[in-house]
């Protein structure tokens, strides 16, 4: 069973990737967390783990109005819990 957080992340990532915005951060994130673009498509990360992974990936984002814009708006979201299954 997908979590809604599992689908949002899907949904987030796809938009890193078309959007253009933020692809070599993202990498480096997925890096840290020993993950891939596929593990994320396929919902083999649980919750907890991503959540962590997206606010590390928020941090790492530089301090400047310039980056707020789609995706931003859906990683606050996932940030702030919006998705939160419990």
């Amino acid at each position: 069973m997908t979590t809604k957080l599992q689908h949002a992340s899907i949904e987030l990532q796809e938009l890193i990737f078309t959007s253009g915005y933020y692809i070599r951060i993202y990498g480096h994130i997925l890096e840290e967390y020993n993950l891939t673009t596929a593990q994320i498509l396929l919902c083999e990360v649980d919750d907890n783990s991503l959540w962590d992974m997206w606010n590390d990936f928020y941090f790492a984002l530089p301090d400047s109005q310039v980056i707020r814009r789609g995706p931003f708006f859906q990683l606050c979201d996932i940030c702030e819990g919006e998705f939160n299954d419990h």
